[in-house]
């Protein structure tokens, strides 16, 4: 299995899209429509990798670069409400939901390469 160890020190949610992820990879790689895993403080929660952008030059790309400061967003959640935001909440009115409040996660955000067999 890859080590793949991602630390965001900021996040946000796209409307439509995916939650979005800003930081640095510390090991390893990911891929696109790979699996991660965030540890929360209910336990693991996990996700698909949606889309990679290397914010050096704005660039999607498909599979992250060790020690590189990339974007990456994360949708088709393991917990259903995370999947539906859109019907909780209305962009024209709504504020932009909190990500750390709706992953029930902490600064810094450590993802890792699923751990599921």
């Amino acid at each position: 299995m890859d080590n793949f160890e991602f630390v965001s020190d900021d996040a946000f949610y796209i409307w439509g899209r995916c939650f979005n992820f800003q930081g640095k990879v510390v090991s390893g790689e990911v891929s696109t429509d790979e699996e991660v895993m965030i540890q929360t403080k209910g336990g693991s929660l996990y996700a698909k990798v949606d889309l990679i952008i290397r914010l050096s030059d704005r660039k999607v790309i498909e599979k992250s670069i060790n020690g590189e400061r990339i974007a990456i967003g994360l949708h088709k959640f393991s917990r259903d409400e995370l999947n539906n935001i859109e019907k909780k909440f209305n962009p024209d009115v709504d504020k932009e939901p909190s990500t750390t409040e709706f992953l029930n996660v902490e600064y810094p955000i450590h993802i890792h390469k699923s751990d599921k067999a």
